[in-house]
């Protein structure tokens, strides 16, 4: 079955209480540097590159709380440590989460984990990977037409690269 094609889109949109409304602006456009593209009493819409926040305000809206259980979003940055001092500063809630990376909670609840630009991320991407490999091996085992029972067996025992799988590429 051949499945079609999907990726994440470039915008947001979060339902978020009238009260955090003048934390989130400052946040957004003073912290992350956001452009504001609407502003009104109901809705905001903040432009950072080609990624579009859009925050629609409501008398109530899910306490923060509730977004601790939700998607975490990766925020890279080319200077960790100034972008980290920055939320830090501005009163961000820091998550305490087992990895070296600062992940913390932004007004109106979203969470972010903050990571560089260029950093290696690969070591998220490893049990995926072996996973694929894995299963590419298993199924070129049983594969009859592999050509030779040399490359059988290497392929067999994971002594060669699996080159031309298409597994996760590395950031």
């Amino acid at each position: 079955m051949i499945l079609a094609r999907i990726i994440f889109g470039n915008h947001t949109a979060v339902f978020a209480a009238r009260s955090e409304r003048d934390r989130i602006r400052k946040f957004y456009c003073h912290v992350l540097g956001c452009k504001v593209s609407v502003n009104t009493d109901e809705v905001d819409r903040f432009q950072w590159d080609d990624v579009h926040f859009c925050f629609v305000y409501q008398s109530t809206a899910l306490d923060e709380s509730d977004f601790l259980k939700a998607v975490y979003l990766e925020l890279k940055t080319d200077n960790t440590e100034e972008m980290k001092q920055k939320s830090l500063a501005f009163g961000v809630n820091k998550l305490d989460v087992p990895d070296p990376h600062l992940y913390f909670q932004g007004p109106g609840g979203q969470v972010f984990k903050l990571v560089g630009i260029n950093e290696d991320l690969s070591l998220y991407e490893r049990h995926l990977r072996q996973d694929q490999e894995r299963r590419h091996r298993h199924r070129t085992c049983g594969n009859e037409n592999v050509r030779s029972e040399t490359r059988k067996n290497e392929v067999c025992r994971g002594k060669k690269k699996m080159s031309g799988l298409p597994l996760l590429s590395r950031h």
